[in-house]
């Protein structure tokens, strides 16, 4: 049965993705009669339907009652996957007393109609401002089902999102003059049960998609036998929060506000860093001298002061760490890079393969590393859990080779860099997005481009004089470690910490 429950269910999405209480809602325009609008239902005549029905008005009203918080831990649970946050609540509401509220006011109205001539469910698109775009998501699975019993009725509702489906139950009231939507059953509950299902279809897609595409491999011509091959790990389209939120500890300025982002493709990253081996080839093939060859001197240790400068003869050949056995073997990530040699390194590999290779956006490599979190670091917001995933300055190493910051409360046995692939990944398969050596991005630095990005694959602001490093390394302490710190430098800086992974776009 259509019936007026036609657009209470419409109405009724748009309460259950903000709601966080007994909100109330009326079907109370003078011109309003159940016998009118279940005739325009019936008839899918649409323009009936609106002669009787205050559609704006309805929506207006509603919109200026939402109201609800959700709590912290119940953000966490989703996982940060699709970009659920608790401030989208507010932000929801605030975009609803926005100058915005035309275009949402319109895309529910055509929404609501569209399914009164057709009984198709229409998606409601991304709404104004930071509001939750997980309303485009949500559909009508079935037609309601309505049991009147004398001046009451209970109107049952099948919601799907994701392909997860969500069961509501909307009660309604004849006050004689009118039907009045007099509650939600289990408001609450059935928000967060549509949240839920979102985040669990997410991670449905997100696994299949994966299965779908195993890690590949990439053959360099002349590579070291014996060495790690060069592999790409399959990363799934999808949402997040970039940055990082007013509360976290140790935030920076450059790592606000935060925005919700969208990948609308998929891409291939590296497993891991690049390695020695790995670059060895591409220098063999080419004849390369990276950047600290033709300077003959880069910034690292110099055994004669005991200190950290500018040394001569340092390369990624010989890269002059404290502890000589240090960084040398064919699995380590190479360092001593600049930006402009890992930009050479991917233009070689694309030349050499016919594909598209490049460094990741920073909004590529942000996405990857958090791989569906929203916490300080991938693993949580715990630094004593960094050593199971990432090689970082621990708090033992503290005093050792002329550094006396404080580090990870937590022991990885590495000094300095690790072969790559040595820690546990992320939930994307990645190892090492956190510690070992920063990594390049493609994007030029400007530490306020996060007020202006765009909110679809971003590729940072049109010009600087620097570039941007993203996750941390060996050396760093927790604040400089997290998913959301962004270092900036010169394209022609090198240093012991400094390398590379590359992506590959269709």
């Amino acid at each position: 049965m259509r019936k007026v429950v036609v657009f209470s269910a419409v109405l009724l999405l748009l309460a259950l993705i903000v709601a966080g209480g007994g909100s109330w809602y009326y079907l109370s325009s003078p011109q309003y009669s159940l016998l009118k609008v279940k005739s325009a239902v019936d008839q899918c005549d649409a323009a009936a339907f609106e002669k009787y029905v205050d559609l704006e008005g309805i929506i207006r009203r509603a919109g200026n009652q939402l109201s609800g918080q959700w709590s912290a831990s119940f953000a966490k649970e989703m996982g940060g996957l699709g970009g659920i946050e608790p401030e989208m609540v507010n932000g929801l509401v605030a975009a609803f007393g926005s100058a915005m509220i035309e275009p949402t006011v319109k895309q529910i109205r055509e929404a609501v109609l569209s399914f009164i001539e057709t009984g198709r469910s229409v998606p409601i698109q991304t709404l104004p401002g930071d509001a939750v775009d997980i309303a485009g998501e949500i559909t009508i699975a079935a037609m309601p089902r309505i049991e009147r019993k004398g001046k009451m009725a209970t109107i049952d509702l099948e919601l799907s999102t994701r392909g997860e489906i969500v069961r509501a139950r909307l009660f309604m009231r004849n006050l004689g003059t009118h039907w009045q939507i007099a509650e939600i059953d289990q408001v609450p509950q059935t928000a967060q049960a549509l949240l839920t299902a979102y985040a669990v279809g997410e991670r449905k897609r997100i696994a299949e998609e994966k299965k779908n595409h195993p890690d590949a491999t990439v053959d360099l011509p002349g590579q070291a036998q014996g060495a790690k091959p060069l592999t790409l790990t399959y990363v799934p389209s999808g949402k997040f929060m970039m940055g990082s939120p007013d509360s976290e500890e140790n935030r920076g300025e450059n790592e606000g506000p935060r925005h919700r982002v969208h990948i609308t493709q998929p891409f291939w990253m590296g497993k891991y860093e690049i390695t020695n081996a790995q670059f060895e080839a591409f220098v063999k093939d080419s004849n390369y001298q990276t950047t600290a060859e033709k300077a003959g001197e880069s910034f690292g240790w110099d055994p004669q002061k005991q200190s950290w400068g500018v040394v001569k003869g340092l390369s990624w050949k010989s890269p002059g760490f404290p502890d000589p056995a240090e960084g040398k073997g064919l699995d380590q990530p190479v360092v001593l890079v600049t930006w402009d040699d890992a930009k050479a390194y991917c233009d070689w590999l694309s030349q050499k393969t016919g594909e598209k290779f490049s460094l990741p956006t920073e909004a590529q490599w942000e996405y990857a590393c958090r791989a569906g979190s929203s916490t300080m670091y991938p693993w949580g917001d715990e630094p004593n859990g960094a050593c199971r995933y990432a090689n970082v300055w621990n708090q033992e190493n503290k005093g050792k080779w002329g550094f006396n910051g404080d580090g990870f409360p937590c022991s990885d046995d590495y000094l300095g860099p690790a072969p790559v692939g040595r820690f546990q990944p992320n939930a994307f398969g990645l190892h090492d997005m956190i510690g070992n050596v920063w990594e390049w991005c493609a994007d030029y630095y400007d530490a306020t481009y996060y007020t202006q990005s765009p909110k679809e694959d971003p590729t940072g602001p049109p010009a600087s004089n620097l570039r941007v490093l993203r996750g941390g390394a060996w050396r760093l302490i927790p604040l400089a470690c997290r998913s959301a710190h962004r270092f900036d430098y010169p394209p022609d800086f090198r240093d012991l910490n400094g390398g590379f992974r590359i992506v590959r776009t269709p």
